[in-house]
């Protein structure tokens, strides 16, 4: 093989063709930078090996700007990539917060319209309550000049007793207040709710502008289980034994705790004479953690020689596990007579 062959065989190891096509056709170099010198074989051979290396040179310097050039249009890109994710960040999080912003301010006007809603309706129960109270008041009142006859009211046609249905709405209702007023009336009378003791009816007169009423207050303890005490006095409470002229009232809601019924008691006087009272009762009970609470209320109406009398009774009963035996029974009576 002669020099020249050696010297282009090693010239060819040293230049890549694919990146001199690549640089031509990407930098637009002209043939003659980057082609191969021709090298004369009659030059010496150091003369040769200066071109070669000026030549290589000279590649790898434009190779370097190449680079360089394309390393900057990347980092322009890079940088602009990382600009639009940046502003898509900020974008979304700008977004999530109107949406957050918008919900936020729904829910607010939801609230205060709810809380106006719940003003009205607070405001409308209240006045239907007092507009309710004054119709009981009205219907009792014309309950009391039925009652008194003729001879007292001049014009009783005009006051008759209202309708069962609508007696025991009012009477129901008086229940449930009552019941809700369970534990500030033991709290007055003077019973130690921490005992269990039995004691006897205690009686207490009292007067004032509404008239006297007659309080007896008792607490008994019984020797049964509480399941058995408490459907014992609830089973009392049903005063099953006045069956004279007895209506039970069907219309009852929840007749497995409450009962609503009306009866006659007749009594005969050493004279020979025969006393009525009509009685119409509404008892209800009330299950509670450890303890059962039952809440009566009667009104009795005298009848013929008692005719224009009327006395209401209410009353309390608490059952609950004693610590000192199965079952205790706190009981509170009060009876108020009717002024008229």
């Amino acid at each position: 093989m002669s020099a020249f062959s050696t010297l282009s065989a090693e010239f060819s190891d040293d230049f890549d063709p694919l990146i001199y096509a690549w640089v031509k056709t990407n930098v637009g170099l002209d043939d003659a930078l980057m082609s191969p010198p021709i090298l004369n074989k009659k030059l010496p051979a150091i003369e040769r090996d200066a071109k070669r290396k000026l030549f290589l040179y000279e590649r790898q310097k434009r190779e370097r700007a190449m680079l360089h050039k394309e390393l900057a249009r990347l980092s322009i890109i890079l940088k602009q990539e990382e600009t639009t994710k940046n502003m898509t960040a900020e974008t979304k999080r700008k977004r999530d917060g109107l949406v957050w912003k918008a919900l936020a301010k729904q829910c607010l006007r939801e609230r205060l319209d709810a809380e106006t809603r719940r003003k009205w309706l607070l405001t409308a129960i209240s006045g239907k309550r007092a507009l309710i109270e004054d119709l009981k008041s009205v219907v009792r009142q014309h309950i009391l000049l039925a009652n008194l006859g003729p001879t007292y009211s001049g014009h009783t046609g005009l006051f008759l007793e209202p309708p069962d249905e609508l007696f025991y709405a009012m009477e129901m209702q008086d229940i449930n207040h009552l019941y809700r007023q369970t534990d500030s009336v033991f709290s007055t009378c003077s019973l130690d709710p921490a005992s269990s003791e039995t004691t006897p009816f205690q009686r207490t007169v009292t007067k004032n502008s509404e008239g006297t009423s007659i309080q007896l207050v008792r607490r008994q303890h019984f020797l049964f289980s509480y399941k058995q005490t408490w459907q014992a006095v609830w089973m009392l409470s049903h005063m099953m034994h006045r069956c004279e002229d007895r209506e039970n009232y069907p219309g009852i809601d929840d007749p497995e705790n409450t009962m609503a019924t009306k009866f006659r008691i007749t009594k005969q006087v050493p004279g020979g004479e025969c006393l009525f009272v009509k009685e119409s009762l509404v008892s209800r009970k009330f299950h509670e953690d450890n303890r059962t609470v039952l809440v009566w209320k009667a009104s009795l109406t005298g009848e013929g020689s008692f005719r224009g009398m009327r006395t209401e009774e209410t009353g309390w009963s608490i059952i609950r596990p004693s610590t000192a035996g199965p079952g205790c029974v706190y009981r509170y009576i009060s009876k108020r007579p009717v002024q008229f």
